[in-house]
Formats: C-alpha cells, sequence, structure tokens
C-alpha cells in the first residue's frame, strides 16, 4: 500500500491494541495489513467506514451495524486526539498521545465493549484499568 490508509475515529486508538485476533483469520490479516500500512505511511481521518470496516461482517454498504455507538466512538476518540476528518496523522504522533488519552478513552468507551475480552488476555488493558472512577469526568 502506498499512501495513507483511511482510518476512522476509533481505530486510531483501538488499532494499538490489536493482539492478532478478529472476527476470523481474514479480518485479523486485514487488521495486520491496516496497521502497518499506518505505521509505515500514516492515515488520513475519515468520517465513517473505513479501510479496517471493509471485511467487517457487521458492515453493510458504508453503514456499520452498530453505527450510532461507532459514531459516538469516533467522536470520543477525535476529540481526545484533537483531530478531525480529512487529518493525516503520523501514526507514531498518535502513538505518543496514548499516555495522555487513555484514562479518558477507557471510561468513555471499553465499558461493555466486545473487544475488550482481547485486550484484556494481551495485558493490553492494565494501564487503562489503573484509571480513577474520575476520569469520566475528565472527557471533553
Amino acid at each position: 500500500m502506498t499512501g495513507p490508509v483511511e482510518l476512522r475515529g476509533h481505530h486510531l486508538l483501538c488499532l494499538h491494541f490489536f493482539a492478532g485476533e478478529g472476527y476470523s483469520p481474514a479480518f485479523a490479516d486485514n487488521l495486520r495489513a491496516m496497521l502497518t500500512a499506518a505505521e509505515t505511511d500514516g492515515a488520513v481521518v475519515v468520517n465513517g467506514a473505513d479501510s479496517v470496516c471493509t471485511p467487517c461482517p457487521g458492515l453493510t454498504g458504508t453503514m456499520c451495524e452498530a453505527e450510532k455507538e461507532v459514531r459516538r466512538l469516533d467522536d470520543l476518540a477525535l476529540r481526545l486526539l484533537e483531530v478531525a476528518p480529512g487529518d493525516t496523522v503520523v501514526w507514531n504522533n498518535v502513538r505518543d498521545r496514548l499516555p495522555d488519552v487513555l484514562e479518558a478513552w477507557y471510561a468513555g468507551a471499553c465499558d461493555g465493549c466486545s473487544w475488550l475480552t482481547v485486550c484484556r488476555p494481551a495485558g493490553l488493558c492494565d494501564l487503562c484499568e489503573s484509571a480513577s472512577v474520575d476520569a469520566a469526568a475528565a472527557l471533553p
């Protein structure tokens, strides 16, 4: 892939926690490819379905079966990272912002997330789980 990969808001955060799992081997392979592309070429922020969503079984056309919740997560991620659709981001710059936003992200996004079972066994939520119950108040 050449040029930045298209990523929606919550994928800018969630892909950092990718531990090799997905809906299917093909879906996980696509996640791996999108992560590699983002690390190499950066990402352009999009409003709606992106390169990660394409093979998702919950995608119908350009709409996610959980569109309302996914858009809420996108909006939260964009606010926390201070980026907007159309922005091009350098992957390492997003990674560098994680310590500043993880507590608020965990408080506003991780509770009830079906992917949390993937993050927990990989030990990726340890930092997030140390977030205080007051972290939700820090949301912009």
